[in-house]
Formats: C-alpha cells, sequence, structure tokens
C-alpha cells in the first residue's frame, strides 16, 4: 500500500468523529495513529467522510417541536399553581424516588443520601430545601415519611415529599412496565421548589463539600446550565456508618470519574483526560452521566420549561435536556474536578438496541436513541433557534399533589400555600410530541448520509484490519449497534469481547460469540485480531491492550 502526504492532523481529527454518527463522536486519536492510518486509501475515505453530511440539504427537515408563537412565552416557577420563591433560602435540591427493591440496597442508598444532605448544610450552615418526589408508591411498602429517617426539625434543612400517586402513573403508556417516569417527576418537584438555584440529582448521589459549598453559594448567577464530574464509587461506601466517613472514603473508592472527555480510570498521578474533538452535530458539552446533577436557576428552568416530557425511559433525556440548554443561551458552566458528586455503582439493565432497553425484570422500555440526539443538536445548529420541548403546564402545576413536610428548617416558616391556578388543565405530560413523532424525525434527518457514512467506515475498519479477524471489545449497546452498521456493509465481526465477564464464560449475541475479556487475551490467534473498542470504558480496555503489547492504529482502534 503506497503512502501518501498526511492531510492536516486537526483536519483528520475532525473527520474521525464521523466514523460512528449515532455515538457522541468521541474518538481518541493521537499524532502516532493519525500516521499509521493515513495511507493512501484512508486519507481517501476520510476525505469523503468529512462532507458526507455537512454538505445535505436540510431545509424541509425542521423538527416536531415548533412551538407556535402564542406559547412561546415560559413565564417563571412563581408563576399560579406554583409556590413563590422564598427570600431566604439559596438552594433546592430536588429528585426522585419510590421505596421498591429496584436497586441493590436501596434502603441503604435513600438513606445515606438524605443523612448526607442533613450533614453537609449543618456544617457548612447553609439553607436548603430537600423535595423528594415519591412517584407511584407501591401499595405493600412503607411510604416514604414512614420507611426513612427523618429529622422533625433541622436549623438549616426543610425536607419536603410530593407525592404523585399510582392512579395518575398507570394513565402513561408504559406505566405497566415502567414503575417510575424520571424526567417528569423531577419536573414535578422543580415546580414547586422555593431556592432560587435548583439543583436536580438522583438518590445514589453524595455530594463532596467542595461542590455543596458551590450550590449553595449566592453569587451563582442565572444564565448557566451548572455542571459537575461524576465519580462513580463502589457500593461498599455503604458499609460505612456516619455522611463524614463516607465523604472521606469515596475518593479511594472511586471506580471511574465521567468527564466532558468521558469515562475514566481514577488515576491519582494523572486525571488529564484523551482530547475530546468535538463533532459537528453534537457541541462541546458535559453530557456524561449528567442526570445526575444538573443545576439552574429558577428563572432558567422556567425559560426552558424543564426537561422533555416524553412518555419514555429516561435514557438520554438528560442530554436531550442539555443540548436544548445550550442552545437556549444558556452557558455550560463545568465546576473544577474535586467539586464533584459521588455515584455509588450498582447493576444495570442492558440496551438490546438503539432505542430500547431492557431492565433486570425483562421489560423492553423505550426511549430516545442516539441518533435522536444526534439529529437534534445538527437541527438547532442549523436553525440557530431556542426549542421547548414542553407546553406551559410542564411539570403538572394544575394537579393538587400531597405535599408533605417532614423536616422544618429553622428559615422556613412559610406555609405550603399554592397559588390558585389562572386556568385548569390536567394534562398527564406537557411535551407537544411523542416518542414515536421524534424517532420518525430523526430517523428522516440523518437517512440520506447515513447510508454512506457507514459504507465509509466500514471499508476503513477493512482497510484497517486487513485480512485478520474483526473482534468487537464491548457487548453492550455500543458494540451492538456498531456490529448491526458493519453486518450491513459486508464485514464479518468474529466476536465480541467483553470485559465484565467470568473466564470461561461461554454465550451469544444475535448469533455472534461473545468471549470473556481475559479468556481473549490468555489465547491470542493467529493471524493477531484486529479490534475496534465500542465501550463507555475505552480507555480502561485500551490499558489492557496496550499492557499486552498492541498499538493503536495497527492491533486497535477506538471508536465510542
Amino acid at each position: 500500500m503506497n503512502q501518501m502526504a498526511l492531510p492536516d492532523l486537526n483536519s483528520l481529527k475532525n473527520m474521525a468523529t464521523l466514523v460512528f454518527p449515532e455515538r457522541y463522536h468521541r474518538v481518541k486519536f493521537t499524532e502516532a495513529s493519525a500516521g499509521r492510518l493515513a495511507t493512501a486509501e484512508a486519507n481517501r475515505y476520510y476525505l469523503d467522510l468529512a462532507h458526507a453530511m455537512t454538505n445535505l440539504s436540510r431545509e424541509n427537515l425542521v423538527g416536531p417541536w415548533t412551538l407556535s408563537e402564542e406559547n412561546a412565552d415560559s413565564g417563571s416557577l412563581n408563576a399560579a399553581a406554583s409556590l413563590q420563591a422564598h427570600p431566604s433560602l439559596p438552594l433546592s435540591i430536588v429528585t426522585i424516588t419510590r421505596n421498591d427493591t429496584h436497586v441493590e440496597r436501596m434502603e441503604e442508598r435513600t438513606q445515606a443520601f438524605i443523612d448526607g444532605i442533613l450533614d453537609l448544610a449543618q456544617c457548612l450552615e447553609r439553607p436548603t430545601e430537600l423535595i423528594i418526589v415519591e412517584w407511584n408508591p407501591p401499595d405493600d411498602r412503607p411510604r416514604m415519611a414512614q420507611a426513612f429517617r427523618f429529622p422533625k426539625k433541622h436549623d438549616y434543612v426543610s425536607i419536603r415529599v410530593v407525592t404523585v400517586p399510582s392512579d395518575v402513573h398507570q394513565k402513561f403508556n408504559m406505566g405497566s412496565t415502567l414503575p417510575l417516569y424520571q424526567m417528569i417527576g423531577k419536573n414535578v418537584g422543580i415546580r414547586r421548589a422555593r431556592g432560587r438555584m435548583i439543583a436536580v440529582t438522583n438518590i445514589d448521589v453524595l455530594f463532596s463539600k467542595a461542590l455543596f459549598s458551590q450550590m449553595s453559594d449566592e453569587t451563582l448567577a442565572a444564565g448557566y446550565h451548572y455542571r459537575s464530574d461524576r465519580w462513580d464509587v463502589d457500593r461498599s461506601i455503604l458499609d460505612l456508618q456516619s455522611p463524614a466517613e463516607r465523604a472521606a472514603a469515596a475518593p479511594d473508592l472511586c471506580l471511574n470519574i465521567n468527564t466532558i472527555h468521558g469515562t475514566l480510570p481514577p488515576s491519582k498521578d494523572d486525571l488529564t483526560a484523551p482530547q475530546f474533538l468535538e463533532g459537528p452535530f453534537i457541541p462541546l458539552l458535559h453530557i456524561m452521566a449528567c442526570g445526575d446533577f444538573q443545576m439552574l436557576h429558577r428563572d432558567d428552568w422556567a425559560r426552558v420549561r424543564g426537561y422533555p416530557e416524553l412518555d419514555a425511559f429516561s435514557m438520554h433525556l438528560d442530554s436531550l435536556f442539555a443540548i436544548q440548554c445550550h442552545y437556549a443561551g444558556l452557558m455550560e458552566h463545568i465546576f473544577p474536578r474535586h467539586f464533584s458528586h459521588y455515584h455509588i455503582d450498582h447493576t444495570l439493565g442492558s440496551q438490546v438496541k438503539d432505542g430500547s432497553y431492557f431492565t433486570q425484570e425483562k421489560h423492553e422500555l423505550k426511549h430516545v436513541s442516539l441518533n435522536t440526539l444526534v439529529a437534534v443538536a445538527d437541527s438547532l445548529r442549523n436553525t440557530e433557534k431556542a426549542i421547548a420541548f414542553n407546553g406551559t403546564d410542564w411539570g403538572m402545576p394544575f394537579r393538587a399533589l400531597q405535599d408533605e413536610r417532614l423536616t422544618l428548617g429553622a428559615w422556613d416558616c412559610d406555609s405550603l400555600a399554592y397559588a390558585a391556578p389562572a386556568s385548569s388543565g390536567n394534562r398527564l405530560s406537557a411535551c407537544a410530541i411523542d416518542l414515536v413523532k421524534l424517532e420518525e424525525w430523526s430517523g428522516a434527518y440523518i437517512a440520506p448520509a447515513t447510508k454512506d457514512v457507514l459504507q465509509m467506515a466500514a471499508t476503513f475498519i477493512r482497510t484497517a484490519s486487513a485480512q485478520r479477524p474483526l473482534y468487537i471489545w464491548g457487548a453492550g449497546g455500543r458494540g451492538l449497534t456498531l456490529a448491526a452498521s458493519l453486518f450491513e456493509c459486508n464485514v464479518q465481526v468474529v466476536a465480541f469481547v467483553d470485559g465484565a465477564q467470568a473466564s470461561g464464560f461461554t454465550g451469544s449475541l444475535h448469533g455472534i460469540p461473545v468471549i470473556a475479556g481475559r479468556d481473549f487475551l490468555n489465547n491470542m490467534l493467529t493471524p493477531a485480531p484486529f479490534i475496534v473498542i465500542a465501550s463507555m470504558h475505552a480507555l480502561q480496555i485500551e490499558e489492557g491492550l496496550r499492557s499486552e503489547g498492541l498499538i493503536e492504529g495497527e492491533d486497535y482502534i477506538i471508536a465510542v
């Protein structure tokens, strides 16, 4: 194969982001690998690929979220059917849960979350409101108020539980299989919050002292989407008895750090991330595990009308919201790395295909696909218009929901009297579109380029791997999506490699064998395999491959 002059490295990087458009356009691409891969063929395919989508005409593909002019004003959280802002309250924290067993050690996680906030607010002397939305409470288990320890009074924290009853939940399309609508429930809490800043999180999260201090800082301004790196910590942290012990141990129990650059190993010596490549469609935003911490000024929550209230599983709705905030003119502010929040790890369900997810109970749930994120972001980039997926009745403001104050903070002497609604409204969801229409639109939006892009990507992988057997390291949704795309382009995948499986594991996915990571490394074949890494743990996988003497660009590439 004859070598030719290398293209400009920055151009080559930009081209690489287009290899797998259904992902977030994060491709680790180094000077060395650029040189190795810049053969005549790869150079030509990359150059073609770089223009495949940017030259498309999209004038007739306006998103289905377009709102009428009379519905353009989002108003304020202080509007009718909401509580007024409290003048002495810098921070409200909103979460959603139900007292069930959907995750290991659920009761311990929830109590650790509550105790952590009580302890931090006391330590820092910061008035704080915690709103727990109890969605669809199970009939056979105690309610939140009875199941967990809540002090009657606290110097700085007021805790409220807002209940969305089962009869409301069952009216949703997936009410029989999805026990909780995470984002709609969070909107319920946001609409009823009284703090100047409103942070949204989950009950398996612990805040660092540094982050909590910033969250409740009265100098924080409107006009920003505030983000923090999520540190995934081992669930053994629940064995510790006090908030102080958990806070001290959390950094040492870290498994991964989710940053704007991707998911990184918790190296104490070098936390420098690989260079992030901003794709031409997804803007440079911190959308890694973003649903565990997103904070806005109360006026900005009103401006964007909360999370999109799609009748769907919550996967990717947090990222969709981040993209929506970006094009609404909110600047993303990422707190420094030590201003972290800690996520207690747990067993996951599994993604079975783009836009579909299996719970541990084997229920298939529909959600926003990765292709839709790409299509929405690219459409907004082209139209340069802010959008709101929801109407002004987002967060169920006209429903009289039970709102019980379990802990009374010393600053809190207000009654929970809601303003009378200016008009009646009883819609379940305020979203102007449904998931089916959104997915149909996104498919049509990217269809003209998808086939050409995948063909060129497959040709590139075929060229890079030459006559060597091709393996995909990653047996989750990313690996499956990649395998399906390569199959359509007549590129054969020998097997998936799954690093999470124990040695000796044998299995298959859609007829393709699955090999345990350790077995794969211990039994390298001849000729040597070519590996495409398609996993959220790409950097850790790469470390293992490099320790075995494999070279990026010659023996493997990363496409995540």
